[in-house]
């Protein structure tokens, strides 16, 4: 079994709002992220306390609350880490502003159920990015991250013992600016999303 988590509880500050709320093709930037984990046997995402958003979360999603978000990205990596069931084999960690990470996480999920790996990793170019899957057996180095950091760190220490798994740009391409949210909507109509 593996667990995944979307990351969902960042201030948007470079964005101006909340990027997550910005429609594209339909649907909310979340909703397509949410939707990478959604054959999962467990789901979760990460908010910040009264985030409005929690009303587009599916109910078979479990809603974690980072009190702690203004420490940064390292403060949801570590609450998904820590909620992750026990039973789970794994972890899969999804960017709530990358709305096209459903296009790979199936693929990291198989490779990682085939393998004795410690992780599958997305990997562009020479790079490890997100979304990235951890193996029980390390999810305790992400309970040691801090700061405004993600899980590279971990990949990086590990990375002999990652299956990697090459991406092309589009699966990668996240929500930063309102620029951005033009190139999502060429990317999702590239690939008929």
């Amino acid at each position: 079994m593996i667990a995944g988590t979307v990351l969902a509880a960042g201030f948007s500050k470079r964005f101006g709002s909340d990027k997550l709320l910005q429609r594209i093709g339909g649907k909310t930037i979340l909703e397509r992220s949410l939707s990478a984990i959604k054959d999962l046997d467990y789901r979760a995402v990460v908010l910040r306390p009264d985030d409005p958003k929690k009303s587009l979360i599916p109910k078979d999603f479990a809603i974690l609350v980072n009190t702690h978000a203004s420490e940064g990205l390292s403060s949801s990596v570590r609450l998904a880490a820590s909620w992750t069931p026990r039973d789970a084999e794994a972890l899969l960690l999804v960017l709530g502003d990358q709305p096209l990470a459903g296009l790979v996480t199936p693929i990291l999920v198989k490779e990682f159920q085939s393998g004795e790996y410690l992780g599958v990793t997305a990997f562009y170019g020479e790079t490890p990015v997100n979304p990235t899957i951890f193996s029980r057996h390390i999810l305790h180095e992400l309970l040691l991250l801090d700061g405004d950091t993600g899980a590279r760190k971990v990949v990086l220490k590990y990375l002999d013992r990652f299956k990697r798994v090459e991406v092309d740009k589009d699966v990668i391409l996240d929500c930063d600016t309102q620029d951005s949210l033009d190139r999502l909507a060429q990317a999702l109509a590239r690939h008929q999303l």
